[in-house]
């Protein structure tokens, strides 16, 4: 089962730490707050609208660096580098990131396939929402 994590943009960065309403809305951490006379804390959650949330596809990239020495975690809204595999005889290309049919799914200009398996070859360049200038390149 993969797992479920989601992220949020603000306007200016990412928020890993989110989740959200039965409705949709984005809700984010936004402290501790102590609770009576016993100074039990508990976490306060603020709703955020206007945060569009992004959910991880339960695979990381191929690429090994010292911040993500086991590979960097795929999100919806993610652009990838699909490498060769196996063999196959394309080249390199660019695609979207996306969920469809409650899985995740690699979009090109025309097409697009499942990613279930394709953990090995796909490296993260930027994401839609930072690089919109990358989609152009999506073959």
């Amino acid at each position: 089962m993969r797992e479920i994590k989601l992220r949020a943009w603000d306007g200016e960065e990412w928020h890993y730490d989110v989740g959200i309403t039965p409705s949709g809305i984005t809700l984010h951490f936004d402290g501790w707050s102590t609770v009576g006379d016993v100074g039990a804390q508990h976490a306060t959650l603020k709703e955020e609208p206007d945060w569009p949330h992004v959910q991880y596809i339960g695979i990381k990239d191929k690429k090994r660096t010292e911040e993500h020495p086991e590979g960097q975690e795929v999100y919806e809204g993610d652009i990838a580098i699909e490498h060769p595999y196996f063999g196959c005889e394309w080249e390199a290309r660019q695609g979207l990131v996306v969920i469809e049919y409650g899985a995740p799914w690699m979009k090109f200009a025309n097409w697009g396939h499942s990613l279930n398996g394709y953990e090995a070859i796909l490296e993260i360049v930027g994401n839609a929402t930072e690089n919109p200038e990358l989609l152009k390149e999506t073959k």
